[in-house]
């Protein structure tokens, strides 16, 4: 993985992780309601683990937090700031 690939992907966590903390959601909210495992958020959320996920998952995600999934891929680094 190169290094632009990492910062994008540890930005889609940070991403997630403050769209759901907006809503007022934990992770385990958030896990149950898009029927996905705690540990994959936490993983996805991680500020040190670039993991990725697949366009299903960002789907789900951004349905619950009714935000449009483009808020999660916009390479834009200031994107998940209003």
């Amino acid at each position: 993985m190169d290094c632009i690939e990492r910062e994008r992907l540890l930005r889609l966590g940070l991403k997630v992780s403050y769209y759901r903390k907006i809503k007022g959601m934990s992770v385990d909210n958030l896990a149950d309601k898009t029927d996905l495992s705690v540990s994959t958020i936490q993983k996805l959320e991680s500020p040190t683990l670039a993991r990725g996920a697949s366009l299903s998952v960002l789907w789900r995600i951004s349905d619950v937090l009714e935000i449009h999934i483009s808020k999660l891929l916009s390479d834009d680094n200031n994107s998940y700031v209003e």
